[in-house]
C-alpha cells in the first residue's frame, strides 16, 4: 500500500519548496512557520515515491529545500524493506534516518525543524 503525504510543516524560519521528481504537478511552496497542504493538481494529497535503493533514488524521491539554500531534506518509501519511510538531511539517498512505525501507517504529515542548523524530520499519522 502506498504512503500518502497530506501536509508538510516548515518550522525552520526559512521559506521552502517541495519538489517531486516523479510528479512536478505536486510541487508547492512551504512558507516558513506554516503547514502546507500537499494537494498536487487534484487538491487532495501526494504519494511518497517508492525507492528500494540508491539505484532508484534519482528518479523516485521528494525534496523539500530552503529557498535560501541553507538546508534540504529528501523523502521516499523503501518498498523492499517493509515500506518504511526514510529521509535524508541532504539531497541524496541514505538509510540512516527512518521514520519509526511508518510501515504500519500509510497516511501522514511531516514536520521539518532545525537542530543546530541541520534539518530534522518528525511525522504524525493522519
Amino acid at each position: 500500500m502506498a504512503h500518502v503525504l497530506y501536509a508538510v510543516g516548515n518550522a525552520t524560519g526559512v521559506d521552502a519548496k517541495l519538489t517531486s521528481v516523479e510528479h512536478s504537478q505536486d510541487d508547492c511552496a512551504i512558507p516558513a512557520w506554516t503547514v502546507a497542504h500537499t494537494g498536487g493538481t487534484d487538491n487532495n494529497w501526494i504519494f511518497l515515491p517508492d525507492c528500494s535503493n540508491s539505484d532508484y533514488w534519482r528518479d523516485h524521491h521528494i525534496n523539500v529545500a530552503a529557498t535560501d539554500g541553507s538546508w534540504v531534506v529528501s523523502f521516499w518509501v523503501d518498498d523492499d524493506d517493509g515500506r518504511i519511510l526514510y529521509w535524508s538531511n541532504f539531497d541524496g539517498y541514505s538509510t540512516q534516518n527512518s521514520v519509526p512505525r511508518s510501515k504500519d501507517v500509510t497516511d501522514c504529515a511531516l514536520m521539518i525543524h532545525l537542530v543546530n542548523g541541520s534539518p530534522v524530520v518528525t511525522w504524525a499519522p493522519w
